[in-house]
């Protein structure tokens, strides 16, 4: 599967809107404001990928032309990688966190930046970008968002079905999710972002757990039918040697089949009936089967 993080980091929105939809989006999943003294603030950006720290600092120097500050923390225990901190301050503190949904729309999306479908699917790419995550679609199907609101999930799903894609709200300890788990809603919302590679991988790991899967129900059926068809006749045999052995007289074409099944209790119908001197049909050999287990149950045999 393609690194769908690093693909979708690398589409980069042309237009200003779009640019500032997706910094937006980034920002409201995975930043925070930081409060200084003297009233200043400034915006942090944590994330786990260098792809997405790079991105975030084209964004910032396309639209505001600031340098954001990078600290890199070393990998830990629990997580490989670096741990990239982005910080930076503007002297228009306030009017930068308005226009970014920071200011006044806390806990849900600001409308102003989501108006144009090209800024609502930039917005989307941003959120995933911050938090994220698909699963191997060759072990399940399964694309969410993490969401420290519960008024920003909502949005979020709201958001997606604005542009056709079907998803959940659900929650998981202290944070709100929105989540996909239908295969056709991922794809969907792949290539609207512009995620094609991974859509391709997505698509080529569906139809190849398509066939996998219709192997194995082929190969269960025919185990099914072969232990059915063994189970048949074990006790077709066991009937027959019954008669045999009870001294009853049965007409040539019985006898040969009654002695053909015991020696054969595996084989099938088809088998048993190519055998036969002339060959019988399947059912043909049905039919004197049948004869030979109803004279064994009539006389207690079976």
């Amino acid at each position: 599967m393609l690194d769908l993080r690093a693909e979708l980091a690398r589409v980069f929105p042309r237009k200003a809107c779009c640019q500032k939809a997706e910094l937006a989006g980034l920002l409201k999943a995975a930043g925070m404001v930081e409060l200084k003294g003297a009233g200043g603030m400034a915006l942090i950006l944590e994330t786990y990928w260098a792809s997405v720290a790079r991105k975030a600092i084209s964004l910032l120097r396309e639209l505001y032309q600031v340098r954001p500050e990078v600290l890199a923390a070393p990998q830990t225990k629990l997580r490989r990688g670096h741990e990239y901190l982005l910080r930076f301050a503007t002297p228009r503190d306030k009017a930068l966190l308005s226009e970014l949904g920071f200011w006044g729309e806390e806990d849900g999306i600001a409308g102003q930046l989501v108006q144009k479908r090209c800024c609502a699917v930039s917005y989307l790419r941003g959120v995933f970008l911050g938090k994220g995550s698909l699963c191997d679609p060759e072990r399940s199907y399964h694309l969410e968002f993490v969401c420290q609101g519960e008024k920003f999930a909502a949005d979020i799903r709201e958001l997606l079905a604005r542009l056709g894609v079907r998803a959940k709200c659900g929650r998981r300890k202290d944070v709100f999710l929105v989540y996909m788990k239908d295969a056709a809603q991922i794809s969907k919302f792949l290539v609207l972002t512009g995620a094609h590679g991974a859509a391709l991988a997505m698509e080529n790991a569906r139809l190849v757990r398509g066939v996998r899967n219709q192997a194995n129900r082929l190969v269960n059926c025919e185990t099914a039918n072969l232990s059915k068809t063994i189970d048949a006749g074990l006790r077709q045999a066991q009937a027959c040697t019954r008669l045999l052995a009870s001294g009853v007289k049965l007409p040539p074409s019985l006898l040969a089949l009654a002695k053909l099944r015991i020696a054969v209790p595996e084989a099938s119908l088809r088998e048993l009936g190519e055998t036969m001197r002339p060959p019988l049909s399947k059912s043909g050999v049905n039919h004197r089967l049948r004869k030979l287990m109803a004279m064994a149950e009539e006389l207690g045999l079976d």
